[in-house]
């Protein structure tokens, strides 16, 4: 290869391996953490229901709805869900999160 193209590209070529590197890194975490939340298996009850506004810099200010379940085990978990998830369940409320599926369904 001509020195020449070796200066103009050789950097170019590392930047894009390098970017590679990252995109596949963050793609395999996002990856790891579905499979993740999806083998989980839990039942629990509802304990609490949080409401948050966020500001942003785009249009002033998003929304988070947040169940708090107790699980079984006695552990607390944090599922955030969509407003209208979330106006369904009430405190006591008993859910169960399948091995397989992203989101628990209420069994009473």
């Amino acid at each position: 290869m001509d020195p020449a193209k070796a200066i103009v590209f050789g950097p170019i070529i590392i930047f894009f391996a390098i970017f590679g590197l990252i995109i596949v890194g963050f793609l395999g975490l996002v990856v790891k953490l579905i499979f993740k939340a999806k083998a989980s298996a839990w039942i629990g009850e509802v304990v609490e229901k949080k409401h948050k506004v966020i500001d942003t810099m785009d249009d002033g200010e998003e929304n988070r709805f947040i169940l708090v379940f107790k699980t079984t085990e006695g552990k607390t978990l944090n599922v955030e869900v969509s407003h209208d998830v979330w106006e369904d369940y009430k405190v006591g409320d008993k859910a169960e999160k399948k091995a397989g599926t992203l989101w628990p369904k209420k069994i009473s």
